[in-house]
């Protein structure tokens, strides 16, 4: 199992180092990298685009994601672990996919990543809703 901190200081290096930014309104209401790639921000939703794109693309097993419903999460989701992947893998899938979504100012918007998450991931929950 992976550190989450670990992966979350990787995740924001590579954001930093790429100059990648989630723009969540406005051009001008940007998120810091380390509040969006928070575990109850859009970690989740990240993390589980690139494991279905690790999948989609090497036939491989997931990376045995631990995510929870939490209705104080902004996606209502907060990622708790993962048993199966590398941070390395992780780091690689998630640069490919926003190398897919950036504009030419390298933002992404959250439309654009929930257009990209409604084509890779058509099912509605990924996981049973809790009862």
């Amino acid at each position: 199992m992976i550190d989450i901190e670990r992966l979350i200081d990787a995740l924001a290096a590579l954001f930093h180092m790429r100059s990648y930014q989630i723009i969540t309104g406005t051009q001008t209401d940007k998120w810091e990298p380390r509040r969006l790639l928070a575990p109850d921000a859009l970690l989740p939703v990240i993390v589980r685009l690139a494991e279905e794109q690790w999948k989609t693309s090497t036939s491989q097993t997931s990376f045995g994601l631990g995510i929870d419903h939490d209705d104080n999460a902004l996606c209502k989701q907060t990622l708790n672990a993962v048993h199966y992947a590398p941070i390395s893998i992780i780091v690689l899938c998630i640069d490919h996919l926003f190398q897919k979504l950036v504009d030419v100012n390298g933002c992404v918007t959250l439309e654009k990543l929930e257009d990209y998450a409604r084509s890779v991931c058509p099912v509605l929950h990924s996981q049973p809703a809790p009862p």
